[in-house]
């Protein structure tokens, strides 16, 4: 029996791999139409402001030019668009890479961690679950820094497993200067372990205070300015997707795992626990992004835990089962401008190889470089780096600020007054 569970797992390895590697395809296959969100040029913009200023700011000059406003905004991922910039790739180019890279990365990440903290059989499904979420396979692009965040926090957790203290300190650390909020969300999920598991207390505990004087720096600049930051509800709000199976399969594993201390169901739930407490005013968040990582974690952890069984023959049905319902349908209920519509078929798969994505391949999003580029170019030619655009459409401005490394007279980033 052990020789045989041993190949199913071994087997799912290569599964995992594979759709880590379809997933990888469907990024390059949108390569035409990246960077897809606006939210890419505001962080070029930025990074054209580190270059003007030969460094990291703490005041963002280059936004509601010419009063500008405090820059709260943690600076790696501006960090490594300027590290691109700097080795000779061009703005867009430097998105469209990040883009592109971020999705494999962040899966195969998120395979890797979970394999080790848990097994092969529980990343495969955990990839699976997460990856055929349409609404979070978006998210993970729609949201560089927290995406990075993410990566950086799951190997937190795999290097505390593995009793390496000082490389789970530096990569939570790193998540500080990486989110804001997703860096609070490790962190509470850490003390969450703490406070239930006698075995990690100490090293938690320890690696909390630690890091809280690693990231001091940004955390001091963050709440000197806090009276600048207001909490909005941003438009996402009226686009929630929930996934059904995944949200009612966490309430019961949450359910389920009262009074569990191991620290695979800890951490989950500090993980969830901390979602809902900092994206409170966030639910886009909560049920199709960042928070969706402890949905689907929990989610699995009961399929794991409590569907599959020693039963060889009865696991592998139900394997087949689940699997092919999250490959297939990964139904949700979609909350649409306070409307709910319900979305059988909303699997990222089954969107990307049926017609659906066939019939979409030629979209463009707001990028249109036929348009842009000349006009930026003639912009850049016509005008001195400290003159300011201004347009009646906030995200136009924006998009020809970050193409043309001008100031701007509005700014995106709303909730920073």
């Amino acid at each position: 029996m052990p020789k045989s569970r041993t190949k199913d797992l071994d087997f799912l390895d290569i599964f995992s791999l594979g759709l880590i590697l379809l997933l990888f395809i469907f990024s390059i296959l949108k390569y035409s139409y990246l960077p897809q969100f606006l939210d890419s040029y505001y962080h070029l913009s930025v990074a054209n402001a580190f270059i003007e200023s030969k460094g990291w700011v703490g005041y963002s000059w280059w936004d509601n030019a010419p009063i500008g406003r405090p820059h709260l905004y943690p600076p790696l991922y501006h960090l490594i668009l300027v590290l691109m910039k700097t080795l000779g790739l061009e703005g867009i180019k430097a998105l469209k890479l990040s883009n592109i890279a971020i999705l494999p990365l962040f899966f195969f990440s998120l395979w890797f961690v979970m394999r080790k903290i848990v097994n092969s059989r529980f990343a495969f499904f955990i990839l699976l679950a997460l990856s055929s979420s349409f609404s979070f396979y978006v998210s993970v692009t729609g949201n560089i820094p927290a995406s990075l965040g993410l990566i950086l926090g799951l190997f937190s957790w795999l290097f505390l497993k593995e009793n390496k203290p000082l490389s789970s300190l530096l990569f939570l650390s790193l998540v500080f200067y990486t989110h804001a909020a997703i860096s609070w969300v490790f962190l509470i999920s850490f003390i969450f372990l703490a406070i239930f598991n006698k075995e990690y207390r100490k090293p938690a505990l320890k690696i909390i205070l630690a890091c809280l004087l690693l990231s001091s720096a940004i955390i001091y600049h963050q709440l000197r300015h806090a009276r600048f930051f207001e909490f909005k509800l941003l438009y996402e709000a009226r686009l929630i997707h929930f996934n059904i199976f995944l949200v009612l399969l966490c309430l019961v594993s949450l359910v389920f795992s009262y009074k569990k201390s191991d620290m695979a169901t800890l951490l989950f739930c500090g993980f969830l626990i901390a979602c809902v407490i900092v994206f409170f005013k966030y639910p886009y968040r909560i049920f199709n992004a960042q928070g969706m990582v402890g949905i689907s974690l929990l989610a699995v952890l009961f399929i794991e835990k409590t569907l599959f069984s020693k039963s060889l023959k009865r696991t592998r049905y139900l394997a087949i089962i689940i699997g092919s319902y999250l490959f297939i349908l990964s139904s949700s209920l979609a909350l649409d401008c306070k409307s709910f519509k319900l979305e059988v078929f909303d699997s990222t798969y089954q969107s990307f190889i049926s017609k659906k994505f066939i019939a979409s391949k030629h979209f463009r999003s707001i990028y249109f470089p036929r348009y842009w580029l000349p006009a930026a170019k003639a912009i850049t030619e016509n005008s001195q780096k400290t003159q300011i655009i201004a347009s009646n459409e906030n995200y136009i401005a924006q998009l020809f600020s970050s193409l043309t490394s001008r100031p701007v007279a509005t700014a995106m980033l709303g909730e920073i007054k």
